[in-house]
């Protein structure tokens, strides 16, 4: 074996699993740290959504009185401006493709049209070399 292997070889000590912290039934992480005789407990508490659980807007109302009702009126903007843009978004898109099925339309008649026109014409070949002829007539002069 050459030297790099011998030395990869004596680094490869298993690492200790990682021991997760425990939980309590609310979700809430809890991991006594012991420092020094001393054991800190540190909480961690999530949530999604707009609005916070009702024991935290709670003790919000505690600190500043009124704040739950500031938290909760923004919410309800915030939700009537995302509905807002939302319906904004639907009605370009709609807009769009009735833009689109107007363009198609109006494609389809004119290549219609322009078949009806060569078919009364009965294709002859003059009808259809006539602006060939006229360009190259003005190119000779």
């Amino acid at each position: 074996m050459s030297k790099k292997k011998k030395k990869r070889q004596q680094n490869n000590v298993p690492l200790p699993s990682p021991k997760f912290p425990p939980t309590n039934n609310e979700g809430q992480q809890t991991s006594p740290q012991i420092n020094e005789g001393r054991v800190f407990r540190r909480e961690e508490i999530t949530f999604s959504g707009p609005l916070p659980p009702p024991n935290i807007l709670e003790r919000y109302d505690q600190i500043s009185p009124g704040a739950a009702q500031k938290i909760i009126s923004m919410a309800e903007s915030q939700a009537e401006h995302r509905k807002y843009l939302e319906k904004k978004v639907v009605d370009s898109r709609v807009g769009d493709s009735r833009l689109g099925l107007y363009f198609g339309f109006g494609t389809g008649m004119t290549l219609i049209i322009a078949g009806v026109i060569l078919a009364l014409n009965a294709l002859n070949y003059k009808t259809l070399q006539r602006p060939f002829v006229w360009i190259n007539r003005k190119q000779l002069t």
